[in-house]
């Protein structure tokens, strides 16, 4: 297994879900990260992100161009591959690894996205792929961090939990009713994390719970604002909808990821992490569940 990432130009993202989608049906790729940022330079950043790409400078230069003409803004699907097919190509100092099961898919997203002049697909390409795990750490960095580790599951806990939360916090397991669940929702049309307020709705009110009742444009607009920056989970409709019917909470394949709550008052507990998880549950009809309360 490695990591990979599909970098999605300016001109793409209209496509981002579409492209999620592709993603997610292709055999062997599972999402782990969306994330979308503002490009502040971006002859600076082309020329970075193409720094390890093994074609001589000028070719580079030529191919593109095009983007100085592209939105300055970007998004990184960042994707565990689970079973790379890697061989060598190229010679000389161009000579390098690549990933067949990466390079088709990349192929498949610029037929079906690039744009087109007279029917025909040109080489304005809408996405830059990795094609090993240098090129990863290089996105990576790029973005700002060390490392990703909050892409890969902790394995030193009895509880699983996401990396926003205390590595030292204790738990204590109990039955939770259903109409004492609350959640905290982004309310701000602002993206950062500095900025953004919240507010603390009933879990029948959010945007989640309201998406699998038949309401689903809230959940919509909500996923559409905050994708790729609050919200970097594959959390997209499809994905949700998907998640809803296939979720087994608590089963064999996640006997401990319990539901996080921090409790309010006597009859509020607000959810810490997994509040697409409680809205399936609620829509199942489930009066109550089993989650993990800070201590």
């Amino acid at each position: 297994m490695r990591l990979d990432a599909l970098l999605i130009w300016g001109h793409g993202l209209a496509e981002l879900d579409s492209i999620l989608a592709m993603v997610r049906r292709t055999p062997g790729f599972k999402i782990r990260r969306v994330i979308q940022r503002d490009i502040d330079d971006m002859q600076r950043f082309v020329r970075s992100v193409y720094n390890f790409d093994y074609a001589p400078y000028r070719h580079l230069i030529d191919k593109t161009r095009y983007l100085m003409q592209t939105p300055p803004k970007f998004a990184v699907i960042f994707a565990d591959n689970l079973e790379p097919d890697e061989h060598e190509t190229g010679s000389g100092r161009f000579a390098h690894i690549e990933c067949r099961k990466m390079t088709a898919l990349k192929r498949r997203i610029r037929e079906h996205y690039n744009p087109r002049v007279d029917g025909k697909m040109t080489e304005h390409h809408i996405v830059h792929g990795t094609d090993h795990a240098g090129q990863t750490q290089a996105i990576i960095e790029l973005l700002g961090y060390k490392k990703f580790s909050e892409l890969i599951n902790r394995t030193n806990r009895v509880l699983p939990a996401p990396e926003h939360l205390p590595t030292k916090q204790e738990w204590n397991l109990q039955s939770i009713p259903m109409n004492s669940i609350y959640a905290r929702i982004s309310t701000t049309s602002s993206v950062s994390d500095a900025d953004v307020s919240h507010v603390l709705l009933p879990l029948s009110q959010t945007p989640h719970a309201m998406m699998l009742a038949g309401e689903p444009e809230t959940y919509k607009q909500y996923w559409a604002q905050y994708r790729g920056s609050l919200l970097q989970d594959d959390h997209a409709p499809d994905a949700f909808q998907y998640l809803a019917d296939q979720l087994d909470y608590l089963g064999e394949d996640h006997p401990n990821s319990y539901l996080l709550f921090e409790q309010l008052d006597h009859d509020r507990f607000v959810l810490l992490d997994g509040v697409h998880r409680a809205a399936i549950l609620r829509q199942r009809g489930e009066q109550s569940l089993i989650g993990a309360v800070a201590a």
